[in-house]
């Protein structure tokens, strides 16, 4: 957690062979893309968080339906989930990457406070 307000996720990712890697949360708020699709405003009730990619620069947020991947495993017997969407990144050919989002409340510090270094220094 970052100044109360704001939680920063990141994950480091290491492979031996390109990989598709794919990073989403799932949310049943409505949610609107920046212009750049690197910003998502999540809006409930009222209320509202703003998620951020900070790294790596070039990739982007998509608004998907909750169904799983097409690569996921996708057993007999699941919800549909049809009220919920998957706030989804993707890499596609990734062997080393370093993958921040910052989710952060109304108010909430900028993205240049959020303090992005290897997690084997957290």
């Amino acid at each position: 957690m970052l100044h109360r307000h704001s939680v920063l996720v990141q994950d480091e990712i290491e492979t031996r062979k390109a990989a598709a890697v794919r990073w989403s949360v799932h949310t049943p708020a409505a949610v609107a893309l920046s212009d750049d699709s690197r910003t998502a405003t999540l809006r409930d009730g009222g209320e509202s968080l703003t998620v951020g990619i900070l790294a790596p620069e070039k990739v982007r947020f998509e608004v998907r339906d909750s169904t799983p991947f097409r690569e996921s495993p996708d057993p007999p017997g699941q919800h549909r989930n049809d009220r919920i969407r998957k706030l989804a990144i993707h890499l596609p050919q990734a062997t080393s990457a370093r993958l921040a989002v910052l989710f952060a409340s109304a108010g909430a510090a900028a993205k240049e406070d959020a303090p992005i270094r290897p997690l084997a220094q957290w």
